[in-house]
């Protein structure tokens, strides 16, 4: 939304959009974080959802800004303008764009993973008092993990409204488009770097195939997440990294590749 409202309203770069857009995620996330500290696991996520559909019918209602239910375009000036973030009108670059951006996502995490803040994240999941017992400051590193999340998500999403020039309340503050966001990560691991990767490459064409060749059955991709999101839940609470892990799968392919070296 930052970002398509200052292009559209007062010819702001999306380049600055985009940070700007950060900046208030970031205020985002703390307006959630603050007051929700010393809530766990399933309260925490309800305040989030609560959050979400706060704006969301802030957007709804809030008409002369945002366009209401109804949305509203981004009209670029031109579809090579590297200062409007449009490069081609095939899409072709996006791809490229997208790929470049999961792959340094990938190694900033990774990189994050075994860093101390990594280990403190890691410690505070596991065990919140044994963490503060530690010495680890809770507060100061839930609160890095929340903004760290909203900021990635935030890029995320300006790099959306200049892929498909269009956006409304449904589209990217509804409830619906929280569980795809987790879905990947519940299927293919949560915890681990690899794993939302995994199970977005599952999920996604999925998700596409079921609306191409079943649109006369609607919101049957939900339907089927939903089923997907409860065995998952049930029978594979770590994900497919975490039922490799347990099997021993992970471990063997590790040895073959030390002695492929």
């Amino acid at each position: 939304y930052t970002t398509g409202l200052l292009y559209t309203n007062w010819s702001i770069s999306p380049w600055i959009g985009m940070w700007v857009g950060v900046a208030l995620s970031l205020a985002a996330s703390l307006a959630i974080g603050l007051p929700s500290l010393r809530l766990r696991g399933h309260y925490f996520i309800l305040i989030t959802i609560a959050f979400a559909e706060i704006l969301r019918y802030t957007a709804l209602t809030w008409e002369s800004l945002t366009g209401g239910g109804g949305g509203f375009s981004y009209a670029p000036t031109s579809w090579n303008n590297f200062t409007a973030f449009q490069f081609n009108i095939d899409k072709t670059p996006y791809y490229y764009i997208i790929f470049a951006m999961l792959l340094l996502n990938l190694y900033l995490v990774y990189k994050l993973k075994d860093s101390k803040w990594g280990y403190y994240f890691v410690a505070i999941r596991e065990d919140e008092e044994l963490a503060t017992a530690s010495g680890i400051n809770v507060t100061k590193y839930k609160l890095l993990a929340t903004a760290l999340s909203a900021a990635l998500t935030s890029i995320g999403g300006s790099f959306y409204m200049q892929f498909v020039l269009y956006i409304d309340p449904q589209m990217v503050l509804s409830l619906e488009l929280m569980t795809k966001m987790m879905l990947p990560a519940a299927l293919g691991g949560m915890g681990t770097v690899i794993g939302p990767v995994i199970g977005s490459f599952i999920l996604i064409p999925l998700g596409e195939y079921i609306r191409v060749y079943f649109s006369q059955i609607q919101a049957l991709h939900l339907i089927v997440y939903g089923l997907i999101l409860g065995i998952v839940s049930i029978s594979m609470p770590g994900g497919i990294i975490g039922r490799l892990s347990k099997t021993g799968i992970s471990s063997r392919l590790s040895s073959r590749r030390l002695k492929k070296l």
